[in-house]
């Protein structure tokens, strides 16, 4: 998945299902921030301190940095448990060796005794800590990458690969071109060899597996499906933390019509994501507040909790703001450090993964 849904579907799901907009914006954003979350750090403050974040994504995602892998450590620090969560069942999947059957992402759905389940509870558990909602936000981009990211595998591995890739749409010669030139080059890891096409709401598309066997998918269908299951998890959160619920909210049936539409929106990320933006303001899904404005600025969390100077001598320098112990960053990367923690030495391990 992409911005349009890690950002402002989940938005969108979070205000229907009963959040007001700041919290509803709070979710969203930590949802598509661990896209983002790249700083490596460690941070040692001038006025005193040191931070070290979780990171929580790598800049793979343009074809130029898919032609170069990952670690194995990255793939099993970063991608397994934020964007490529292991299904756990090695009875089914495309591998021989049961250990990376285990490794292959399935589509989850809350409730069904999964890893990805398993973590929504404890999600649900943790929704009275500092950092529950950026928790949330986590587990949703985890939950909808589930979906998009399915049949794949978080490492770089043969099981990846893709062969006859057709994308509806996209005439043969750009694929020819492609091939030829670039697509040899490009490593098994991930969904790599299907480019951002898997990622891409509207795109209907098909490839053939490692094995040789052939598969047909329609995004649009794996985004109602993956939004389905956000807003079961949103609705079940507000039950169990009645604090958070600002209104009665819609169920996900009055607003299935709106997002099937905007998923079937084709055009580059920056133009579907103005046509999301455009519904929210006209009330396409709920009546919004007064100054509801939702955007995505990818730095402004580490702006509102870090200062940055540059020095001539001493090159970047970092202080730490008033109020950094409560600001959006830093309980972002609390709650990444614990669901972190929480897949690979409890999840995980449970289901005979060992990567922890």
């Amino acid at each position: 998945m992409q911005k349009d849904f890690h950002f402002y579907t989940i938005y969108v799901l979070a205000r229907c299902a009963g959040f007001g907009p700041n919290e509803a914006g709070v979710v969203a954003y930590a949802s598509q921030f661990t896209d983002d979350a790249v700083e490596e750090g460690p941070f040692r403050f001038e006025n005193g301190g040191f931070f070290q974040p979780v990171t929580t994504s790598h800049n793979y995602h343009s074809l130029r940095g898919a032609l170069i892998s990952p670690t194995r450590e990255a793939g099993y620090r970063v991608w397994l448990p934020f964007h490529f969560l292991p299904g756990g069942n090695e009875n089914t999947g495309k591998s021989q060796d049961p250990f990376y059957r285990r490794l292959e992402v399935r589509p989850a759905k809350f409730g069904d005794g999964s890893p990805m389940d398993q973590l929504l509870k404890r999600v649900l558990e943790a929704g009275n800590r500092a950092y529950g909602l950026y928790l949330l936000g986590i587990a949703l981009h985890v939950l909808a990458d589930t979906w998009s990211h399915q049949g794949f595998i978080g490492l770089t591995r043969l099981e990846n690969e893709v062969e006859d890739l057709q994308i509806e749409g996209e005439n043969k010669g750009f694929l020819d071109v492609l091939k030829d030139e670039l697509y040899d080059l490009i490593p098994n890891t991930g969904h790599a060899e299907a480019l951002t096409i898997p990622d891409e709401p509207y795109r209907r598309w098909s490839y053939l597996d490692f094995r040789g066997n052939f598969h047909a998918i329609d995004n649009v269908e794996r985004c109602i499906s993956a939004a389905r299951e956000c807003y079961r998890v949103l609705s079940a959160y507000l039950e169990r933390n009645h604090g958070w619920r600002q209104w009665v909210g819609r169920s996900f049936r009055e607003t299935e019509g709106v997002l099937e539409d905007l998923f079937g929106t084709p055009g580059k990320l920056e133009h579907r994501c103005s046509k999301w933006h455009q519904a929210i303001r006209e009330g396409r899904f709920f009546e919004p507040e007064v100054g509801e404005d939702p955007v995505y600025r990818r730095g402004a969390w580490f702006r509102q909790a870090v200062k940055k100077d540059f020095d001539k001598k001493l090159g970047l320098r970092y202080r730490w703001r008033q109020g950094f112990n409560h600001s959006h960053w830093r309980l972002f990367h609390a709650a990444a450090a614990f669901w972190r923690f929480t897949v690979l030495n409890e999840i995980l391990s449970a289901v005979g993964v060992v990567c922890g």
